[in-house]
């Protein structure tokens, strides 16, 4: 029978352990022991004592999700570090602790953070309601842009929050939703008024009881579409 040399619960393991995860651990001794093993660095990844530059060396040394999804918790990890880890662990980058004392420092945060950073923090049920307001009024593209992935993951994670904003700004127009946004949204319930839906293939689609009031649907094939009690006052049914 062999024997591991290094089994798991060994004293010698438990006590890296219990470095890696004390207040008390000095920065020269988290350098000896950090990037030993991806166990011990999950740990230090945690750490709130544990210095910036070795945090730092562990995310740009350590492709591990355990590791990133620690250190995008820890709030000492630099915040540009914080916010590129925002990508993937939105939830744990917006629980931690400094991203308020960031949003205080910085109140254009939100629109200084990489834009895949801030959809995945609006694709979160519990986002704050305030974060998506902020990015409609914000980071709401105007200008007939086809793939707007901000206002698309609204439409699809906050639809009664778009609603109510756009009951309240329907004189902002250009607002463009493509075909495959529409796939994928519960039409009966949006509020497309003013939206620019032209040139896109409607052929079909259930549009009954829809809120169209003032929508651009241009050249849009409109095909066997149901339209029965959509509101389509003042929209533009040109070439559809």
């Amino acid at each position: 029978m062999t024997l591991d040399p290094f089994p798991l619960y060994s004293p010698q393991a438990m006590n890296l352990e219990e470095e890696a995860a004390s207040k008390e651990t000095s920065p020269e001794r988290f350098r000896e022991i950090a990037l030993d093993s991806n166990h011990i660095d999950v740990i230090i990844a945690g750490n709130s004592k544990t210095p910036k530059d070795i945090l730092e060396n562990l995310y740009n040394c350590r492709i591990n999700d355990k590791i990133r999804k620690a250190l995008a918790s820890n709030a000492n990890t630099p915040p540009d570090i914080l916010l590129e880890l925002g990508k993937d662990f939105p939830r744990e980058l917006v629980a931690n602790p400094v991203f308020n004392l960031m949003l205080l420092a910085n109140p254009n945060l939100l629109g200084d953070m990489p834009e895949k950073t801030l959809i995945s923090i609006l694709e979160l049920s519990d986002v704050r309601e305030s974060f998506v307001i902020w990015a409609l009024n914000h980071r709401l593209q105007t200008n007939n842009r086809r793939h707007n992935n901000i206002l698309i993951t609204i439409l699809l994670n906050h639809l009664n929050i778009w609603n109510d904003w756009r009951e309240k700004n329907h004189d902002i127009n250009n607002i463009y939703i493509d075909t495959n946004t529409l796939n994928r949204l519960n039409l009966q319930k949006a509020n497309l008024q003013g939206v620019n839906i032209s040139c896109v293939n409607l052929k079909g689609f259930n549009l009954q009881g829809v809120n169209l009031k003032g929508a651009n649907l241009e050249r849009s094939n409109l095909e066997g579409a149901n339209l029965q009690g959509a509101n389509l006052q003042g929209a533009n049914l040109q070439g559809a």
